[in-house]
């Protein structure tokens, strides 16, 4: 029991530290200290915490229209379960802004979103969160990894005309897919082990599928456009269909 015990108060210590770290606190700061002085000069306001100290709900305020890059890739954020943005219209999200969040479930933006190109690894390793309300007819570019082993339901991307490598990669819950009938390349690994997506469609302007597109994924019909003269290795690699 008093290792049990022991080890317990060791991840609570490491939490605090990481925590007064993050503020530039001082050593005899409380945790509580966070959100009565520190959190409100960094505009992120902790509403609700988790048992080993980190914020689990926060409200993030006036942060202009852009979110900055990997701004949630820290100690102290990415245990985050919910992230409520207020005060601009966001516009514009950075590389790997909330990559390896594996506990963000739902994020609200109070004012609105509105996109028109996604930035790469953007929700990679969110694997308990559905970003797929990001995605909409404005979208055109998405970058390498932007979604990748999330918890993305449907992708409808019809017009998006560039598809980073791993896109969609490992995305076990992806189930609905709309591309662009503009769409030339399919990236390499870009649907590996998407096991749930059993149909897509192909645009009819594709000439280039990537090694792995669709390896472990759960296509079971493909037409491939005559400007396609050329199938990779490994593209249907251990597809069970």
């Amino acid at each position: 029991m008093s290792n049990v015990i022991n080890e317990k108060l060791n991840k609570i210590n490491r939490s605090i530290s990481n925590i007064k770290a993050t503020y530039a606190l001082s050593g005899n700061a409380s945790i509580e200290g966070l959100q009565g002085v520190a959190a409100p000069k960094k505009g992120f306001i902790p509403i609700e915490y988790n048992n080993d100290g980190y914020p689990s709900k926060l409200r993030i305020k006036d942060v202009g229209s852009a979110i900055r890059q990997k701004v949630f890739s820290g100690a102290l954020f990415n245990q985050a379960e919910e992230l409520i943005f207020e005060g601009d219209k966001i516009t514009s999200i950075g590389q790997s802004a909330f990559a390896g969040c594996t506990k963000l479930k739902e994020i609200k933006f109070l004012d609105g979103i509105e996109l028109s190109s996604i930035n790469s690894n953007t929700f990679s390793g969110c694997s308990l969160l559905d970003p797929s309300w990001v995605l909409n007819e404005h979208i055109t570019s998405i970058g390498s990894g932007a979604f990748a082993s999330s918890a993305i339901k449907k992708a409808y991307i019809p017009n998006a005309t560039s598809l980073g490598s791993s896109v969609f990669s490992s995305c076990l819950q992806l189930e609905e897919v709309e591309l662009s009938d503009n769409l030339t390349t399919i990236s390499s690994s870009a649907f590996y082990k998407c096991k749930k997506l059993v149909n897509i469609k192909i645009p009819s302007a594709l000439t280039n599928i990537g090694s792995s597109a669709f390896s472990v994924a759960g296509i079971k019909k493909f037409s491939i456009p005559d400007g396609v003269t050329k199938i990779p290795q490994r593209t249907f690699q251990s597809n069970p269909n």
